[in-house]
């Protein structure tokens, strides 16, 4: 369903005893660019992951690097579905976890996950996209 006819709905079932003209209020909310919350925060990440990727190719970093930084990033991304500025260091270090029980990482990798993490809320900060960076807190894994 279209997002403005869902919300033009909503609006009509508010004022059920005085409707508005349908009409006039499709033509007034096809002036706005209209998305679910849920998806904004999930678009605005994942453009936040493009322009870090960028911004590292622009480093200097290989395409294989770039690839894994994806890769990682996409995976948390996908687990919390929240928008950069709302992750906790609490959600780092249950994603950290998860990459060891859920995902069955070893611990390389998922020194290379914090790593990434690492980077990329460092960049956040820098940027000045976020005022804090959660991942201050978290401490290097513990490798043999």
């Amino acid at each position: 369903m279209d997002f403005k006819m869902e919300l033009a709905g909503k609006i009509l079932y508010l004022y059920a005893d005085h409707s508005p003209d349908m009409k006039q209020m499709m033509d007034n909310l096809n002036a706005y660019h209209i998305t679910p919350v849920d998806k904004i925060g999930q678009a605005k990440f994942g453009k936040q992951i493009e322009y870090f990727l960028g911004a590292k190719r622009t480093e200097g970093f290989s395409d294989r690097s770039l690839e894994h930084y994806q890769m990682y990033l996409n995976i948390f991304s996908n687990y919390f579905k929240k928008k950069a500025e709302d992750i906790t260091t609490n959600d780092i270090r249950t994603f950290i976890s998860y990459c060891g029980t859920g995902r069955g990482m070893q611990n390389s990798s998922i020194q290379s996950v914090i790593n990434v993490l690492r980077s990329f809320f460092g960049w956040l900060t820098l940027e000045e996209v976020i005022a804090k960076n959660p991942m201050l807190k978290i401490k290097s894994f513990k490798i043999d």
